[in-house]
């Protein structure tokens, strides 16, 4: 190494030189530890170094290193993290009456539960701890939790009691038809869909009926239906003419249940809902002399008009005459009675336990007699 020595106050002007074979200078400031009136400056030209280059280019290499495999690694956490916590393909699934529970297990733990969807008209969704206290969706990854969906015709569960499973539990379905349920799982980075269906279920049974005797009442007032009319015309015969009528071939009873509490809703799907089609029979009174008793007669429980036979004979047959050169319009009639008589019918779930009760007013009118009218006619009634 060649050592030079300058007064200090030709130091920051130094401009020179030097020469080596290899490498240009590098110059370095040394301190002395001399005082200041006896320091000398010192500058000691140092050669390039092929050792340094190669240490720099081995730190450069590991830092590149070192962070690429940090980066690598965390995307592939990521993509297990988006792409793989729901197993695929996820294909849709029923729950029914013979299968009513139903797991999926998940790849790994980072997902929530976020929202389910898809039945219709008015329901809770309740959501709650595995303890039993109030919560609300989404659920965060990792969080446990019970969502119950209750509506008046639906009630199903969906519970994570592990961080990599769900299970989905049907209790009932009172509609006639599948229901399509939508549920959103994922996280902040993916959501995924998981659909089922609701099969239904099994509905409900009328456990009995029970009419209050004390407040029924009959009435025999003259109401009269029309069964039947014909037009006959023999103004233009010189004798006179006979037809036969059968007052009863036609005649029916007319029976309706009226609810104390009408819903704006139609009755008929509602009562098909709770209890299938056809919906169940149930024995309704018959009037017997002047009083209501109990017999055989079975009609089914709904809210329409029902119309059933009125147990006459169809046969039985009533002429009417018209005279020569006369023309009337026949009116067959059937005369009724009716009776009306409160009734409260219960009825229960067989799987869930629950009860309902129906209560209103039976209304049932009776053929007890006929009427044959023959109207009087003008010219313009028949020509």
């Amino acid at each position: 190494m060649v050592e030079q020595t300058f007064e200090p106050s030709s130091f920051f002007i130094l401009s020179r030189t030097l020469h080596y074979p290899e490498a240009p200078l590098i110059y370095r400031r040394e301190r002395s530890a001399l005082p200041q009136a006896q320091r000398s400056h010192r500058i000691k030209p140092e050669p390039y170094s092929d050792t340094t280059e190669t240490d720099m280019m081995k730190n450069l290499y590991i830092s590149i290193s070192v962070w690429s495999i940090l980066f690598l690694t965390t995307g592939c956490n990521n993509d297990v993290f988006i792409n793989d916590f729901l197993p695929e393909p996820i294909e849709n699934f029923t729950l029914s009456e013979t299968e009513q529970t139903k797991e999926v297990s998940f790849n790994s733990e980072n997902w929530g539960l976020i929202n389910i969807s898809g039945y219709r008209g008015d329901y809770s969704m309740d959501a709650y701890t595995l303890n039993g206290e109030e919560t609300y969706l989404p659920f965060k990854p990792k969080e446990l939790g019970i969502v119950h969906c209750t509506s008046e015709f639906v009630d199903f569960r969906i519970e994570k009691r592990a961080e990599n499973k769900l299970e989905f539990i049907l209790n009932k379905n009172l509609f006639n038809d599948n229901l399509d349920i939508i549920v959103t799982v994922g996280n902040e980075y993916k959501e995924e869909q998981i659909e089922l269906a609701l099969s239904p279920t099994q509905k409900f049974r009328i456990d009995s009926v029970v009419y209050d005797w004390e407040k029924y009442t009959i009435n025999s007032f003259g109401e009269i239906d029309l069964v039947e009319s014909l037009i006959i015309n023999n103004s233009h015969a010189s004798q006179p003419v006979t037809f036969v009528f059968y007052p009863y071939r036609h005649s029916k009873r007319k029976i309706q249940f009226f609810p104390d509490d009408a819903s704006s809703i139609r009755q008929d799907e509602i009562f098909e809902r709770y209890f299938g089609v056809p919906l169940p029979q149930i024995t309704i009174p018959d009037i017997v002399g002047s009083e209501l008793v109990l017999n055989d007669t079975r009609i089914p429980f709904g809210p329409y008009t029902q119309y059933i036979d009125a147990g006459l004979d169809k046969e039985f047959a009533v002429p009417v005459t018209i005279d020569a050169h006369d023309a009337r319009k026949i009116c067959v009639y059937n005369e009724l009675e009716e009776y009306k008589i409160p009734y409260q019918i219960y009825a229960s779930h067989p799987k869930t336990g629950e009860k309902l009760q129906f209560h209103g007013t039976l209304c049932c009118k009776n053929v007890i007699d006929y009427l044959i009218l023959k109207e009087q006619l003008d010219d313009s009634e028949y020509e």
